[in-house]
């Protein structure tokens, strides 16, 4: 057969040319079937748009139909294959502007292709290439006898350029897909209706943006960080993002989702790569919570870096922190971590104590000097015998001009710092909001000229004081 062409919906619609058909063999039992020992297509060239598809708005729910016995139908073909490049060609006119995907199919190839034997196992090879740049094949086996289509096949495709599906992106996701390649290595099969299946992708340059805060605040619920962070933390230093998602469940199950079982185990993939990153590169002591999404910021939350009291100098741990979060940062070169230093009540004490020690000094010397002066004054009742040394009564007639004994001092520090903390609360809140700003800025120092961390990696948050903070004076990371 040759020079077949088909038209649907004037073209519009799909449109089907066939150079040649060749059959070989062919046969039939009388029993509704059909033998070919070979079929060869050459020529072939198809297009499509969603023409095809019937609107949204005239899909109609089915109604309940009554089971009857059905007679099998058995096709059994040898080999089919495509002679010479054929080219499929796909728009979806829905989305706008329209999105085309044309394929060339270099090779297609199925041997021993039966619908009836549940033993028979047709294989399948396939090399294509889509939108000229990305190639594409897949081969394996599969059987479509009976009420459970078993399958075992391998797919990989290298360098899809994502931006052609940004409209899709946009739709299912909430982003806008600026830039990326996407390659993928799948491997599936299904027994008996068990799919299990695996899938690595590996993910060049990806950037994206968010059509809402909205859509940004439910990818990163999905992932347990902000997704801006989440991209920062897989992606390595050659802009390069490697998953591994794998995907099993029983497909006769009706509550059987594929949809949300495939967006489950890419979320889980996303928390597993970034956990393991984390944990490669921080001690469990210094990491707080990896996916706190529900928290305040959410984000990635690290042990504080703790300082000295009073100071700008950063404790072993602290450092330790530092060193680990400035290899993270150098290996991820698109993350930034946001740092804040806090000032705290024991800053406070450390700040004030010179004046609560000198306040505590002084009252000691004016006790002294108080003693003294009474010692002076009660000398002459001592040699009286009026008193003893120590001031006490001898006599049951005490006069009238007795000096009495200074009142011992408070020397409460606790008090001492409570009335020079009333007294100076404005003044106190300047300085020490100024001493968290000054960690901050010792820590960035540090990443920068110590550690070689790219200066626009480290991201300022507002210095904080509190004097109510018991935590110890420290900064905080967050990423």
């Amino acid at each position: 057969m040759s020079g077949l062409t088909v038209n649907i919906g004037g073209g519009e619609a799909m449109k089907l040319r066939l150079k040649k058909l060749d059959l070989e063999k062919l046969a039939g039992t009388g029993a509704p079937s059909l033998q070919v020992a070979d079929i060869s297509l050459q020529g072939l060239i198809l297009s499509a748009s969603s023409a095809l598809l019937p609107p949204d708005s005239e899909v109609a729910e089915q109604p309940e139909t009554v089971d009857e016995p059905s007679v099998s139908s058995e096709i059994s073909i040898g080999r089919v294959t495509l002679e010479g490049p054929a080219e499929i060609a796909l728009t979806d006119k829905r989305q706008s502007p329209a999105v085309s995907l044309k394929t060339k199919i270099n090779r297609f190839e199925v041997q021993n292709f039966n619908t009836v034997q549940p033993a028979a196992k047709s294989s399948l090879a396939i090399a294509a290439t889509i939108n000229e740049f990305t190639d594409l094949s897949v081969g394996g086996w599969f059987n479509l006898a009976g009420d459970r289509p078993n399958f075992d096949l391998k797919t990989t495709f290298e360098n899809l350029e994502l931006p052609s599906f940004s409209r899709y992106a946009a739709t299912h996701l909430g982003v806008n897909l600026e830039s990326g390649r996407l390659s993928a290595e799948a491997e599936g099969k299904v027994v008996e209706g068990q799919l299990d299946a695996a899938t690595k992708l590996n993910l060049l340059n990806l950037r994206f943006s968010p059509l809402s805060p909205e859509d940004s605040k439910r990818l990163s619920a999905a992932t347990g960080v902000p997704i801006e962070t989440a991209v920062g933390l897989l992606e390595d230093s050659d802009g390069k993002i490697e998953l591994s998602i794998p995907v099993k469940g029983d497909l006769q199950n009706p509550d059987f989702d594929l949809d949300q079982v495939v967006g489950k185990a890419v979320g889980n993939a996303i928390a597993a790569a970034i956990g393991t990153t984390l944990k490669v590169l921080f001690p469990p002591a210094l990491l707080l919570s990896a996916f706190d999404a529900a928290s305040e910021g959410g984000g990635v939350k690290f042990a504080p870096a703790p300082f000295d009291a009073g100071t700008t100098t950063l404790q072993p741990k602290g450092r330790e922190l530092v060193d680990a979060l400035a290899s993270l940062l150098k290996q991820r070169p698109k993350l930034t971590v946001t740092l804040r230093g806090r000032a705290t009540n024991d800053d406070v004490k450390a700040v004030l104590r010179p004046e609560v020690e000198a306040a505590m000094a002084e009252r000691r010397a004016a006790y002294a000097r108080d003693m003294a002066a009474y010692r002076v004054r009660l000398r002459p009742f001592i040699e009286a015998g009026v008193v003893d040394e120590a001031g006490k009564p001898l006599t049951k007639d005490v006069p009238k001009d007795l000096p009495a004994a200074p009142e011992q001092p408070v020397l409460d520090e606790a008090s001492i710092l409570a009335g020079l903390i009333a007294g100076r609360a404005d003044e106190l809140r300047d300085r020490l909001t100024a001493l968290a700003a000054d960690r901050t800025k010792t820590i960035r120092r540090d990443m920068a000229e110590r550690l070689n961390v790219a200066r626009g990696q480290v991201a300022e948050c507002r210095p904080l004081f509190d004097l109510k903070d018991t935590a110890g004076p420290r900064a905080v990371f967050q990423l």
